[in-house]
């Protein structure tokens, strides 16, 4: 269950910048951070880490308690980063948004 505490905590770590991948997850925000990126379920160059249904049904569960707009907010953060990644990751293709 997230809690008013952390869903203001998410907001504020989306606002400032804060909310970024955890090398290890400690915290609820950290949670959060890997129920609202979809390149755990799989989307190239990346492996799934858990089954896209599973995936999907955890960032409703986070849609249903923070809400859609702070869920999608958060989700193209984790995007974002990922793929801020890039030149990190041999033979990526880039894309460019028409």
């Amino acid at each position: 269950m997230i809690t008013a505490e952390v869903k203001a905590k998410l907001e504020k770590a989306l606002k400032d910048g804060t909310f970024q991948n955890p090398e290890q997850p400690k915290s609820e925000l950290d949670i959060i951070y890997i129920l609202t990126n979809p390149v755990y379920a799989g989307i190239d160059p990346f492996e799934a880490s858990i089954k896209e249904e599973d995936w999907i049904k955890a960032f409703m569960g986070v849609c249903d308690q923070v809400g859609m707009e702070l869920a999608l907010k958060a989700m193209l953060t984790t995007l974002r980063q990922t793929y801020s990644m890039e030149e990190d990751i041999p033979d990526m293709p880039t894309y460019k948004a028409s």
